[in-house]
């Protein structure tokens, strides 16, 4: 086959490829995704004309070649989802070309660390910076992510907490350009979030935010002058015990002008949400708060003016919401595992009941009681 151009051996039950695919010298299109391999046969770096190596999903991938940057024609590597791989193969800056490198696992030798996407100015689409936990303060803005103008989705794992006191300014020198429009922080354990997160003229194009498990951080970026931010996804962050108005950011615009869908979730040390005022949050579709153990306040809900769907899960401190908290625009509404609340669904009158469930689907610990 030694014409061929394209090779999908995709969720395929292999092990490993034979030496003989290096004699494939035409081949521009390569993808193993979802198969058993744990290395790749150095002979794949002979296929000078490859420009799409796929290899998502690959589960037990641990390594790739040593010599992989001598496929100077590579314009895409896709490796999303490989959590065994340790670090990426040195050397790969010379990779100038390449437009797609969905995941960057950040090593600890000379030539595998961060500073090797510092020329990789043609990246595209999703980019996921994992072991950051292996960057030093000096390194991080070796990685020049404010000079990737077409990168739109961008994640930036630790592995668990680590020693690394410098992380706030690891995390402060990955400032991406700002035509982003999605960003994922996961295990950050700094104390505080640099000043780029939140500020409008970093971030003026985001549009979804997750913040997961940056278990040091005890105070919220001022996310609220976010222009355009529609998705905020907040979670397992167990040292924010308050979230007031400095939240909201100070601006000449209302708090949140753009969002829509706004979580609250896994938050241990939660006590209470305040500092909103009216005409804050205005698009707000979805309201949704879990496991908050100790929250016992929320802002006025009726302040929600858009509120379709709002779910609370798991908050046994929380009191009761008056019937007027709940504004005309909300169709649906779930309570699961809150004491107080469900005691005030079942012990109120009947008058104030049916004036929160009317037209609206409400479940109570999985017990449906719409009317219409």
């Amino acid at each position: 086959m030694n014409c061929l151009r394209v090779l999908d051996l995709s969720r395929g039950k292999i092990h490993e490829l034979p030496s003989s695919i290096g004699n494939l010298k035409h081949l521009r299109y390569l993808d193993l995704s979802m198969t058993h391999i744990k290395t790749l046969n150095k002979t794949v770096c002979r296929l000078l004309s490859l420009q799409t190596l796929k290899l998502n999903e690959c589960k037990e991938l641990l390594s790739l070649p040593k010599h992989l940057i001598s496929l100077t024609n590579l314009r895409h590597l896709d490796l999303e989802k490989n959590l065994r791989l340790i670090s990426m193969p040195p050397g790969m800056g010379r990779l100038t070309g390449l437009q797609t490198l969905s995941t960057f696992v950040v090593g600890v030798e000379s030539g595998c660390k961060i500073g090797e996407l510092k020329d990789m100015r043609n990246l595209r689409g999703t980019l996921c910076i994992s072991n950051l936990e292996n960057v030093a303060m000096q390194e991080a803005n070796q990685a020049a992510l404010n000079d990737k103008p077409h990168l739109r989705r961008l994640k930036l794992l630790w592995r668990g907490a680590s020693d690394n006191n410098d992380e706030q300014e690891v995390l402060a020198g990955l400032r991406p350009h700002q035509n982003i429009k999605e960003l994922q922080i996961e295990h950050y354990g700094g104390a505080r979030f640099p000043g780029w997160i939140g500020d409008y003229s970093s971030l003026s194009n985001l549009a979804t935010l997750s913040l997961n498990n940056c278990w040091k951080c005890s105070i919220l970026p001022p996310l609220g002058q976010l222009p355009v931010l529609k998705s905020l996804i907040i979670a397992s962050m167990p040292s924010v015990k308050y979230v007031d108005d400095s939240f909201c950011g100070a601006g000449l615009v209302r708090a949140f002008p753009s969002l829509e869908i706004l979580a609250f979730d896994n938050m241990a040390s939660f006590l209470r949400w305040d500092g909103l005022e009216e005409g804050d949050i205005p698009r707000l579709r979805t309201l949704t708060i879990s496991s908050c153990l100790k929250l016992t306040s929320l802002p006025k809900i009726q302040y929600f003016r858009s509120l379709e769907h709002l779910e609370i899960s798991d908050c046994s401190q929380l009191p009761v919401l008056p019937k007027e908290a709940v504004p005309v625009s909300l169709s649906s509404l779930i309570i699961n595992s809150c004491p107080y609340l469900r005691r005030w669904y079942e012990t109120d009158g009947k008058t104030d009941l049916d004036q929160i469930v009317l037209n609206r689907e409400v479940t109570i610990d999985g017990i449906c009681r719409s009317t219409n």
